[in-house]
């Protein structure tokens, strides 16, 4: 074929790739027989005027027929696995048709590791006492693998402290009555056994109470008096009303003091390129004095001028 030149079936070989496309080849099967890309085999079918199958269609459907065909190989003896695998379907789907048809299946069609007298046997011995970990060691497999096994047995699997459930309905309209009368959660706890966040957790989840807003300022525990340090500034606790003068982003209620204090001097809220200079260079004395308001930012340090007649020629002398 010359190069260049696109490959082109006869119409007798259009109509042997529509032949065997009907009889179920794939067109990729079929292009490979004739030493050919998919593409002149799709222009043959489209000129023939067959419609192509889709992914769907090689999809296990059930039908009456396929179902049938299900229900008559469970008869013969196969499992579920066996049978997904022989019609091409999954376990599921399998599981499903045989419940529609009225089938119960075996215990063990779905690959479970136990038998009936083994999962009894099991049901026992978790009934008398013996803990998950210990079956799984027994009969050499986790944990898990058990737990699944009681579960679809229909048996209550024990909690991990091995005793009685503790929040029971009667045990939780009592925690409901001894709230309303007043006792502290710290004895409720004591008498319980458990810790005093526990049974706060306890509470809030079967709503027995509302929880309580979170306190801030002098109502929280820790409060200190509303005044501490971050970068060797001063911070205060203030209103909401207050923190509006000092125009900075306000954190967990706490401001700036000194642009506080410059903002109460001024009688206004400061803008955000107004700075507030400390005149001695010590942060921490924020006196109205010791403050000095300026534009932008003014750097570290401190101004030094004779404090008598005002000159900047400032410099060292002998000790006299």
């Amino acid at each position: 074929m010359p190069r260049g030149s696109k490959p082109k079936l006869t119409p007798a070989q259009d109509q042997e790739v529509l032949a065997k496309y009907r009889s179920g080849m794939t067109i990729q099967k079929i292009a490979d027989e004739y030493g050919l890309s998919i593409t002149p085999i799709t222009r043959a079918l489209k000129r023939c005027g067959e419609t192509r199958r889709t992914i769907s269609d090689y999809w296990w459907q059930p039908t009456p027929e396929n179902c049938a065909e299900v229900v008559q190989l469970w008869h013969e003896g196969l499992g579920v696995q066996k049978i997904g695998r022989k019609v091409g379907t999954g376990n599921e789907t399998i599981s499903h048709v045989l419940r529609e048809a009225g089938i119960k299946t075996r215990f063990g069609g779905q690959n479970h590791r136990f038998k009936k007298d083994q999962v009894a046997a099991l049901t026992a011995e978790h009934t008398a006492g013996v803990s998950l970990a210990e079956l799984a060691r027994r009969n050499n497999c986790s944990s898990v693998v058990i737990r699944n096994t009681l579960r679809r047995a229909g048996v209550e699997i024990r909690s991990r402290n091995r005793g009685p459930k503790l929040w029971t309905p009667d045990r939780i309209r009592w925690l409901r009555a001894q709230c309303d009368a007043g006792r502290s959660e710290k004895s409720i706890a004591e008498e319980l056994g458990i810790t005093p966040g526990t049974l706060r957790h306890q509470i809030y989840l079967f709503g027995v109470r509302e929880p309580f807003p979170p306190a801030r300022g002098p109502e929280h525990a820790s409060w200190r008096g509303g005044r501490t340090f971050a970068g060797g500034y001063v911070r205060v606790y203030v209103s909401d009303e207050e923190a509006l003068l000092a125009c900075l982003p306000v954190t967990g209620g706490y401001v700036l003091e000194h642009r506080l204090v410059m903002a109460r001097m001024l009688g206004r809220p400061l803008t955000e390129g107004e700075t507030v200079h400390h005149v001695n260079g010590d942060k921490k004395d924020n006196s109205p004095g010791n403050l000095q308001l300026r534009r932008g930012k003014h750097g570290n340090g401190v101004a030094v001028a004779c404090l008598d007649c005002g000159s900047a020629n400032v410099g060292a002398v002998p000790l006299h």
